[in-house]
């Protein structure tokens, strides 16, 4: 059943209209016919009036939780210690490789940049090292920014340097960049650049809502819900989860990346919630049974 919408104040016009006619009947004891001039004052005062009174209805509704957006938003979040989370950037794999082979070990910077297009950039995560008489390395990189428009730049587009390396001839993503998201970001209406369709502000606002229950960490499920939610905005809800990571939230790393992580093709996770254990066991029993 759909709520009836929160109006502070009568915001008919047609309402407003009756209401002002009879007041100004009342006062000069005549009635006010189309055509006479003070009704087609009293007409144009009851427009006006409208567009006033309907502005300051929706700037009331929007100090509502149900209805505030962008920085409103945000001003409700600080009062219960609650941030609108930031974007995530996305990650790849980048390959560096020498000119000719060297008699010494060649060092790439942690921080070492390199881009595609001069827009999105990714730097390394950590320093790398090709040594004596290999020609190349590969280490994982982040973009330098957050949001979607990190994501899906393809192997092999990232092929240029911003930051010079000594010795260092080439450079090239051997992996799609993915990972990033906007998280939370503001609304379209309101950030036409990087806005969405208010799924940032809904998703912020059930956090605002959870927020209290974070006040205390005893562990009751809305507690449990938002710092689990609060943590990452990957995190839609708080109930177990079963999955492949190996097809989806690893699926940029290579196979040796895999196995070091102890990431096998047959390897499933599962991520326990807050549903009550025996339920969790059933669910498990009848699943494996079927195997």
């Amino acid at each position: 059943m759909q709520e009836e919408p929160i109006n502070f104040t009568d915001i008919d016009a047609g309402n407003l209209k009756d209401n002002l006619l009879a007041q100004m009947e009342n006062a000069t004891g005549e009635l006010l016919y189309p055509g006479d001039e003070r009704r087609i004052f009293a007409e144009g005062m009851a427009y006006a009036l409208s567009v006033l009174v309907s502005s300051m209805n929706e700037a009331c509704k929007s100090r509502l939780l149900t209805y505030a957006r962008g920085k409103v938003l945000d001003a409700l979040g600080e009062r219960v210690g609650c941030s609108r989370l930031s974007p995530t950037p996305a990650r790849t794999i980048l390959k560096f490789s020498l000119a000719a082979e060297r008699t010494v070990p060649t060092i790439i910077p942690a921080g070492t940049r390199c881009t595609a297009d001069n827009t999105i950039y990714f730097a390394t995560d950590s320093a790398a090292m090709i040594p004596t008489g290999a020609m190349t390395v590969e280490v994982a990189a982040t973009a330098t920014e957050g949001g979607i428009k990190t994501n899906g730049i393809p192997a092999g587009g990232v092929q240029t340097f911003a930051d010079d390396v000594p010795f260092v001839a080439g450079v090239v993503n051997i992996a799609e960049s993915a990972g990033g998201d906007d998280v939370e970001p503001y609304p379209s209406a309101i950030d036409p650049v990087n806005g969405d369709d208010g799924t940032g502000d809904n998703h912020y606002r059930e956090r605002i809502r959870l927020a209290p229950s974070g006040f205390t960490t005893a562990g009751t499920a809305g507690a449990y819900s938002y710092f689990a939610k609060s943590a990452s905005a990957n995190v839609a809800d708080v109930k177990s989860l079963v999955i492949h990571p190996a097809s989806t939230t690893h699926s940029q790393l290579n196979a040796q990346e895999l196995a070091e992580q102890e990431i096998y093709p047959g390897t499933v996770r599962l991520s326990i919630g807050t549903e009550h254990i025996d339920d969790l066991i059933a669910d498990l029993d009848q699943a494996l049974a079927k195997i």
